[in-house]
Order: structure tokens, then sequence, then C-alpha cells
């Protein structure tokens, strides 16, 4: 059972770093972009904005790259932890105010929202499983090749899950909808011959 939990933080281990790594990418193709959505959420004076973004984008980089290293574990994990809770703050505040922001949180696409807010928290609480891992002394860094892949697809199917689980609303109302075919039919059969 032990080695299976260690399984797990490990893949938790990979799924926020890769999380991490996408979403400090996306904000580092638009760094003009996140300086002006850093000063939109209104959470530090508009002159510090660019000290926020950058410090912000350079440390998701380089926790998210730690983490997929295996490097510095322990303050990787605790890095990712306060980022997490930095980005759940950030979001919960704004939702708290009713301001339709873009969540910049891999690029400016879409807005903040509860679904925005849930995976912010499910990064803290992946990030805060791999540190408790590392506080009890377990290796999350597999010593072959297979173990690495192994804990690289855990990672993976847990992102997999996660995202799944986000957008599982979405599905429900699409099967729940009409489509366009029977949208078609029913306007047909409605209209006078």
């Amino acid at each position: 059972m032990i080695e299976f939990v260690v399984v797990l933080a490990a893949g938790a281990r990979f799924a926020v770093g890769f999380t991490l790594l996408a979403s400090g990418a996306a904000k580092a193709r638009d760094p003009v972009g996140f300086i002006r959505g850093v000063r939109d959420y209104r959470l530090v004076p508009d002159r510090l904005g660019p000290v926020v973004a950058v410090g912000v984008l350079c440390a998701e980089l380089v926790v998210g790259m730690a983490l997929l290293a295996g490097m510095m574990l322990a303050w990787a994990a605790a890095g990712a932890v306060a980022l997490g809770l930095v980005f759940t703050a950030a979001i919960a505040v704004n939702l708290r105010r009713r301001r339709p922001l873009p969540c910049y949180c891999f690029g400016p696409g879409e807005s903040i929202s509860a679904r925005s807010l849930v995976r912010a928290a499910a990064l803290v609480i992946a990030a805060a499983a791999v540190l408790s891992a590392g506080w009890t002394g377990a290796d999350l860094t597999a010593p072959t090749l297979p173990a690495t892949l192994l804990q690289a697809t855990v990672g993976l199917g847990l992102l997999a899950i996660m995202s799944w689980l986000l957008v599982l609303p979405e599905l429900r109302s699409l099967r729940a909808a009409p489509g366009p075919l029977a949208t078609a039919a029913a306007s047909s059969s409605e209209s006078p011959r």
C-alpha cells in the first residue's frame, strides 16, 4: 500500500510540474498581457504589477522544472503549494467581487470561474501530497527508466482525470441539448405545409 501511495505522490509531482511548466510557458508567450492581467486582478498596486508578473512567471517555470527533474523536491513542492494558494486566493477574491476577468492561468483565453478555482485548489492539494510524501522520507524520484515512465504516466493520468472532471458538466449539457439534426427536424415538422 505504501508503494502505491508513493507512486501516486510521484505522479502528482509530474502532474503539478507539467501544469506549472505549461502555465508558465503560456505566460511567457505574452508577458505584457500577463502584466496587464496581474494589474486587472487589483490585488497589488499597479506599479508592482510587472514585478509580481515576472516573479510568478519565473517561479512557475523554475518550480515546474524542478518538480519534473526531481531536484530540490521539498522546496519545489513548497513553492508549488505557495503558488497554488496565491492562484486560489486571487481567483476567489475576484469571483467574490463578481469581476469577469480572464484567468491568465494558461493564457488570456478562459475567464475565471468555479472551474478555475477548483483547478487551482486541486493544484494545492496535489502539491501538498508531494510535500507531505517528501516529509515522510519517501523517495519520489525513480531510480530506473521504467519506474520514471510509470510515475510520469500516473501524473499524466491524474491530469487527464482532472481535466475530464472539470469539463464533465459541459459534456453533460452537450448530451442533453438537441443536436443540429434534431433541431432542424423539429423546425421542419412544425412548419405549415
